[in-house]
């Protein structure tokens, strides 16, 4: 995602805003952070993530047995 961003924008990304802790949205914030790129959320969406997020993962592993998952984690973000 960040490599589209950056071939339609030649601006720097500063902010990324998830929505929501289900995983299509949250899981891959780590990439974000680890491109010094502020993550807002909603504190509650931030908690339930905390809560939820292993779970959340581990359902998404168990339904699509792909590899793809592999290196992302459940991450927090940085601002809420």
């Amino acid at each position: 995602m960040i490599e589209a961003i950056k071939a339609v924008s030649p601006l720097p990304i500063r902010h990324a805003v998830v929505t929501h802790h289900h995983g299509d949205h949250a899981f891959g914030i780590q990439t974000f952070k680890k491109n010094n790129i502020n993550i807002l959320m909603h504190p509650k969406a931030k908690n339930l993530l905390a809560e939820e997020g292993a779970v959340l993962f581990g359902y998404l592993e168990n339904l699509i047995f792909l590899d793809w998952t592999a290196g992302t984690e459940v991450d927090l973000p940085t601002s809420f």
